[in-house]
Formats: C-alpha cells, structure tokens, sequence
C-alpha cells in the first residue's frame, strides 16, 4: 500500500518533470512526511494539456451524499478498482498522476521498520491517481487516492504491496480519458525491480508532525 510519501523539489524542476503549462514560480511542492488528508499536488489533463492541482489525498466519489464521510480510501488496489463502484468510474474517465520523490513503507517483521522507497535515477516520479470532485449545498472537496498493485520481487520483502508507478513514455497514456481500458489495465504492473532503490529511516516518520528533511535520513 502507499500510506505516506515525500515530495523534495523545487518549482521549476517539478514543472520541468511533468510538462506542467499552469506555471507559478513561487509555488513550493516540496513535502517531506505527506499524509492522508493533506491537501497534495495531482497532474491532470484540462484541455489536453498538463496542469498541477492541489487535491486532498483522501478519495470522495462525487455521488456520495455526506459532507464529511467516515469511508474515505487514500489507495485503491488496481487489480479491482475496475469493477468496484467506489472507483470504476473514476478510472475510466478521472485518472491523475500523484508526483513524489519517494514513499515510505513499513517492514512488518518484529519490530516496525521504516524505509523509503525510490525509484532509481530520478527525483521525481509519479504514482498512478484518480481524483474526483465532489458538490453538494454550496459545498466542494477535490480529492484523490493512489492505486496499488501487487509489490514487485524486491520489495516483497518489505511489503506485500506497493503503489503503481507510471513510467513518463506513459504518462499521457495515463492521462488521457480516450485510452482503452486494456491499454489502462497495462500500466497497472509492478514496477521492475531493477528500477528501484530503498533504504532504512529514522522512526521520526511515524509522527505525521516530522516535515523536516530529518526523516529522509539513513537511519
């Protein structure tokens, strides 16, 4: 699963990454300990061209009737999210890019152990998104969650679950609402193992109040 990530760049390097049009050269991106219900960079589509967003990463469907619902999902597992109601509508027509420089995972084996986890080469990436836009009585709330999918040989053995990773040659694959669902289906892999690069943390992460570049430290 993806519970927590991190975003470390600057603006233009951010824009550069993703082909952004909807330039602001004062905007920070950067986020050291990102959390559910922090209010998070998405790359969208709008008019066929690439612009940043800031969405809450917790997912509402625009069909829900409360203003505050108790179910509210930050993943998605791939494998799934075609059929299930909560998000099948969303991954046909709503699909985003959740830009981060790495993410964390905690190993499960005796004592709780964080470790954050990169792609190789690069500072930033993207994680597969889809977002939505809920109304209702004046009210509105743009959210998103990550889709998983099953982790890849390496990190298996960290966790049995990681995030999917889009590759840029895919990036407007991805994006674009016209691309047929078996090409969709596709991009929802394990990210190769070779590709990625992970290390041990300090347990600073564990408290969602450390945002400081402390908790990307080698622990």
């Amino acid at each position: 699963m993806c519970g927590r990530y991190n975003i470390v760049t600057d603006a233009q390097a951010f824009y550069d990454a993703f082909q952004i049009i909807n330039r602001s050269g004062e905007q920070n991106y950067t986020n050291y300990n990102a959390c559910p219900g922090n209010w998070l960079p998405v790359v969208k589509l709008h008019d066929d061209a690439r612009v940043v967003v800031n969405h809450q990463w917790g997912f509402v469907p625009t069909w829900i009737k409360e203003n505050n619902p108790s179910f509210r999902p930050i993943n998605a597992k791939s494998e799934t999210a075609t059929q299930k109601p909560y998000f099948r509508t969303q991954i046909r027509k709503k699909r985003c890019l959740v830009p981060a420089s790495g993410y964390f995972e905690w190993q499960q084996n005796g004592v709780k152990k964080p470790f954050n986890i990169k792609v190789k080469d690069v500072s930033l990436f993207a994680m597969a998104g889809i977002w939505d836009e809920w109304q209702a009585q004046g009210d509105s709330l743009s959210s998103y969650a990550v889709l998983t999918t099953a982790a890849n040989q390496r990190l298996a053995t960290i966790h049995h679950r990681m995030p999917v990773i889009i590759h840029p040659d895919n990036y407007n694959a991805w994006l674009d609402p016209a691309t047929r669902m078996e090409q969709v289906q596709d991009l929802m892999q394990p990210y190769p193992k070779e590709d990625i690069d992970f290390y041990e943390v300090s347990k600073r992460v564990n408290n969602p109040r450390n945002n400081d570049s402390e908790v990307l430290k080698p622990a």
